[in-house]
């Protein structure tokens, strides 16, 4: 029995021991010749690197989570995300027969940014305006054709943006009636909304989204400097518009309005350059060649590199009959650039071509080895070394093979429909393990 018990625990220790290891690099190379293996180190000088505008407009489209603020940034500019959308009624209701406390709008909040990484509570002005415009079925859609009413804001006031706050209601001095909220932004509605709607009753979502065809929610700061931009996620529980009432007995009531799958909605997204290098790519798809790449969300700035040079390097040299037992794409940040803001992780993608009905799109798509290798070298900041480095060994494969034509690398931050984090990086390079 004893020498069981030793025997259990030695696996144990050695379970213990190997799960501590962390991943090496380099783990297994070793067991290549390495007489046989070359270690290329590819700059800049054999790829061409720039940054352009996406256009944002034509993304952030009936998505769950949207960016709603403003932030300003010395090097980038100035970036702010407008919503607009659709609300559903759920079930048919007459409120003329109930009488309505307040109404309330709430958002749930899943992400917040601001420049300075301290700054966790900024003082926003909110205003939420009534849409003039019927929403239109088309996928694109443009803030200019959506005109706001001329009636009074239904929300037009300062409100703090904390995005780790805890709502409690309900009577303190009745426990079974208190209720806790996180991470919800709590805006009461005017009093003129809440008094046309008491006159109102309708049997049929569609009759109500005439009466009420949308919402435009606009947010700034108080003070220019102390910018933020949230996410938040419109579809879960926590968001909507919510009635409070009291019923034929006098009990306290909730009538939800949700922004559900079937309420078209949009993020319409304004960008005012800050430096030089940014104001050279206002046009859409024009791009800047220089010292520094310009990565931002909400379609600000992605990064491209031209890998072309490499590939005929490949073809015309004894090189390809080795094979790539790595490679390594290493984005270093600009020196003297911030941390403050920049995203935790880079994603690297390659472009194609899709067709539909005639229309050519393009799409991006993650190189392949963000699957194969799960998160170790996809894309993490590194603070050691500054820089982002990632695995794109089998998308340089196909490439090399003929496989993928298009011979471009884009690097943009993750979520970057909704994401507003910012980076600088300077000149890339790949390091390619090869056995000769």
């Amino acid at each position: 029995m004893l020498k069981n018990i030793k025997y259990i625990l030695l696996l144990l220790l050695s379970f213990i021991f190997i799960s501590c290891v962390s991943e090496d690099e380099d783990l297994g190379l070793n067991l290549v010749n390495q007489d046989e293996m070359t270690i290329k180190t590819f700059d800049y000088l054999a790829m061409r690197s720039a940054f352009f505008h996406e256009d944002s407009l034509k993304m952030v489209s009936n998505s769950d989570v949207y960016s709603l603020g403003e932030c300003t940034d010395a090097e980038f500019g100035k970036v702010s995300s407008t919503i607009f959308t659709q609300i559903s009624m759920p079930s048919a209701k007459d409120f003329t027969v109930i009488n309505i406390d307040s109404i309330v709008m709430g958002l749930y909040f899943s992400g917040s940014f601001t420049k300075d990484s301290n700054l966790k509570i900024v003082n926003m002005h909110v205003e939420i305006k009534e849409l003039d415009t019927d929403f239109s079925d088309s996928i694109f859609y443009s803030s200019s054709e959506y005109r706001v009413s001329s009636a009074p804001a239904l929300f037009d006031k300062n409100i703090l943006f904390n995005p780790d706050t805890v709502m409690i209601f309900g009577d303190t001095n009745d426990t079974a009636t208190l209720d806790t909220i996180t991470k919800q932004l709590r805006l009461k509605l005017s009093d003129n909304f809440k008094n046309n709607l008491n006159l109102q009753s309708f049997e049929e979502n569609a009759a109500f989204q005439q009466w009420l065809k949308g919402i435009r929610i606009k947010a700034s700061p108080v003070n220019a400097n102390e910018g933020m931009i949230a996410q938040f996620n419109l579809t879960v529980e926590h968001s909507g518009i919510f009635v409070y009432y009291k019923d034929n007995e006098g009990k306290s009531q909730i009538y939800r309005f949700v922004i559900d799958k079937d309420c078209k909605r949009f993020a319409h997204i304004d960008y005012t350059s800050g430096s030089i290098p940014l104001l050279t790519i206002d046009t859409l798809h024009s791009e800047n060649y220089g010292e520094k790449i310009y990565i931002g969300g909400l379609g600000v700035a992605m990064g491209k590199i031209s890998i072309d040079s490499l590939i005929q390097w490949y073809h015309l040299d004894t090189i390809n009959l080795s094979a790539i037992n790595q490679a390594v794409l290493v984005l270093p940040l600009a020196s003297g650039s911030s941390t403050n803001g920049i995203p935790a992780r880079l994603y690297c993608s390659f472009d194609t071509i899709s067709v539909s009905n005639n229309d050519t799109t393009t799409v991006y798509r993650y190189v392949d080895d963000l699957y194969y290798y799960g998160d170790y070298f996809s894309g993490h900041y590194d603070p050691a070394t500054n820089s982002y480095r990632m695995r794109i060994t089998q998308h340089l494969f196909k490439c090399m093979k003929g496989e993928r034509k298009n011979h471009n690398l884009f690097i943009n931050v993750p979520n970057r429909l909704y994401s507003p984090n910012q980076v600088i990086l300077s000149k890339p390079k790949i390091e390619i393990i090869l056995t000769q």
